[in-house]
Parts: structure tokens; sequence; C-alpha cells
């Protein structure tokens, strides 16, 4: 039987900052160099982030409560263009 080929993995903990570099065989299993708690996940939104004004589903660059032509029409039109 082959074995699977090695390749370098990096491996850096955000806790405390080891880095370290190992060859491992591909797809295995990264081994934990160090005590630190394993980091926690956020788990992923339930529903989608809606405008606060009107129905318009935000998306990842809406960075606000408002979609942009209800923040427009709520400041007076001032700003945001591109021109």
């Amino acid at each position: 039987m082959r074995r699977r080929p090695l390749e370098p993995i990096e491996i850096v903990c955000p806790t405390c900052g080891l880095i370290a570099e190992l060859w491992r065989p591909r797809g295995a299993r990264r081994p934990k160099l160090c005590a630190c708690p394993a980091p926690e996940r956020v788990a992923p939104a339930t529903r989608r982030r809606t405008c606060i004004s009107c129905s318009t589903v935000l998306n990842r660059y809406n960075t606000g409560l408002e979609c942009g032509a209800c923040r427009r029409a709520r400041t007076g039109g001032e700003g945001g263009g591109l021109l």
C-alpha cells in the first residue's frame, strides 16, 4: 500500500501565537501543539438582515441598518454619490 505524499503545513495558534511548520500526509488532521483552548465558533445568522425602513435584504456590503436608498432619502440626498 502506498503512503500518502507529505506536504508542509503551517500551524498557528491565534491565542498564544505559536507557529509551527510540519510535514504531514495530505489530508491528515492537524495536531494540537499547545494547551490553549480551541477558539469559539460563532453560529451563522439564522435570518437575513433587512432594512429598518423597508423590506430590502441587506448584504455584507451594507454595514448599516438601512439600505442605500432609504439612507439617502433620510439624509436629504447628500453624500453617497459616485460622481
